[in-house]
């Protein structure tokens, strides 16, 4: 049951990321049903235990926080995407402590993955 709901705050965590980096694009329905089925897909691969997914819960609040005082803050572009990097390497350091080699290398090709959506996003100014 912990890890169910460790498993829900996660899934609402990356939601989250989705519609950060496409606040300012109109994402259809279709699109948002396809990255939660991506997510849950990815959560299943995973298999976290109920200690590691508190842990990634709690690393993933962290970075979403950091990206929210990131797109609030009044700071230059590049100083933004400075810190983003920081806290992005941040983020991958603590989950490689969380996660065995296996799960690690899933969240890897994850976040490649989501890396390559939101270039081709930009490409297309959708």
């Amino acid at each position: 049951m912990k890890n169910l709901k460790s498993l829900i705050a996660v899934f609402g965590l990356i939601i989250l990321t989705v519609n950060i980096s496409c606040a300012q694009q109109k994402i259809d329905e279709k699109t948002r049903e396809e990255a939660k089925q991506r997510f849950e897909a990815y959560m299943e691969k995973l298999n976290l235990n109920d200690d590691q997914a508190s842990k990634v819960e709690e690393v993933n609040a962290k970075y979403f926080e950091q990206l929210q005082g990131l797109r609030e803050s009044d700071v230059s572009r590049l100083k933004k995407y400075q810190k983003y990097k920081s806290a992005k390497k941040e983020k991958d350091q603590k989950m490689k402590e969380i996660l065995n080699k296996e799960q690690y290398a899933i969240y890897e090709e994850f976040q490649k993955e989501l890396k390559d959506d939101f270039r081709k996003q930009r490409k297309s100014g959708s």
